[in-house]
């Protein structure tokens, strides 16, 4: 998931370098979609495993996933901690 395209966008919206009617719905909707794949226990499902220094293809694309991977839940809080007021969130 890396760190967040809606984390980017919402700081760009907010730094007024994108435009607001652009971009804030965007990054809105990759929040929205992003929790979706929160689990009960609001880890983040889906979250490949690290690749580590394998130069393999193969090996790459078929990479294990994982459920609360710091991968994943690292950068969902901080696009969370990013995005600021709830009400674009909501």
């Amino acid at each position: 998931m890396g760190q967040g395209i809606a984390d980017k966008q919402w700081t760009g919206v907010k730094n007024c370098w994108l435009k607001n009617k652009s971009y804030a719905r965007a990054a809105r909707k990759g929040w929205l979609v992003l929790t979706t794949y929160l689990n009960a226990d609001a880890n983040l499902r889906e979250v490949c495993e690290g690749t580590n220094k394998k130069n393999d293809i193969s090996y790459y694309l078929n990479r294990g996933r994982n459920t609360g991977d710091l991968h994943g839940q690292a950068p969902l809080s901080l696009v969370r901690l990013s995005s600021a007021p709830l009400k674009m969130l909501r």
